[in-house]
């Protein structure tokens, strides 16, 4: 059955954007990527094929929003807008997108995984940070003198250790609604947004988006308080024993952090803090 331009097939429960609006939306991208400059018709087709691209994958509708802003204020279609860096960041993640995803979306649930079931949980100390989920946890130190040589914050360290684990176990979220607790409220905003004003916390956002869209599964991000959240801030605080008694039924070993952030150095830490 077709609506919207969308095939969607109700016995196999999924949504497929048709192959040739695929290939088309590759071409445009790959032109806007390498250009300087870009004719306001050209990116109106663009964020026009993104748009009908993100009724299959919600998630990446906010990395449309750079290409509607630069359209703001110029009328004439034949007129030329710049191509920015964070644009072409965004038309990256996207093409990265269509290489890494299916074409099939399969449906998705109606409401949140229950806590129970897939219950994520981010917290990061002065020692270090911790993720847990569901019995899986991780966790890692603190380099010092990376910390103070790239100068980051409370906050980029919570978004990185919430990262961490979403790029961990993101095959276990396919096709669910989940909730990532965190007791940072920033972070929630950031993460609900799916977008930041803070340019050294992009890299992630989009990481983050590009995993939810490659394996299919929706994200919001909720306030807990620090009372609340200690097994995760055992974790961050190295603090086994306490973290043992709590769930004793948790993983003997603990999962091994995405090589992409894990382990700390300055080419890692440099491409996603600046």
């Amino acid at each position: 059955m077709r609506f919207l331009g969308l095939d969607v097939d109700t016995v196999a429960q999924v949504i497929l954007v048709p192959p040739h609006k695929i290939a088309k939306l590759r071409r445009k991208l790959q032109f806007a990527l390498t250009a300087c400059t870009i004719k306001v018709k050209h990116l109106q087709s663009l964020a026009g094929s993104l748009n009908f691209y993100a009724r299959a994958k919600p998630g990446g509708r906010p990395f449309i929003c750079r290409i509607y802003d630069a359209q703001k204020g110029i009328h004439p279609l034949h007129h030329h807008v710049n191509v920015t860096s964070d644009m072409k960041k965004d038309i990256k993640m996207w093409l990265e997108l269509l290489e890494r995803t299916k074409v099939a979306t399969p449906f998705l649930d109606i409401v949140e995984a229950p806590c129970e079931d897939i219950g994520f949980f981010s917290d990061v100390s002065e020692v270090g940070w911790g993720v847990y989920m569901a019995g899986h946890w991780a966790q890692g130190r603190w380099n010092h003198q990376l910390s103070e040589e790239f100068h980051l914050s409370m906050v980029w360290k919570e978004l990185y250790a919430l990262t961490i684990g979403v790029l961990l176990w993101a095959p276990y979220f396919a096709g669910h609604r989940v909730l990532l607790h965190t007791d940072n409220i920033p972070i929630k905003c950031m993460v609900n947004d799916q977008t930041t004003p803070v340019h050294t916390c992009m890299g992630m956002i989009r990481m983050l988006v590009l995993a939810q869209l490659e394996h299919n599964f929706v994200f919001k991000a909720e306030y807990i308080e620090s009372k609340n959240n200690t097994v995760a801030d055992n974790l961050s605080h190295f603090q086994m024993d306490s973290f043992w008694r709590m769930c004793p039924h948790a993983h003997n070993l603990p999962s091994l952090p995405p090589a992409c952030l894990w382990p700390q150095s300055s080419t890692i830490w440099m491409r996603y803090s600046t």
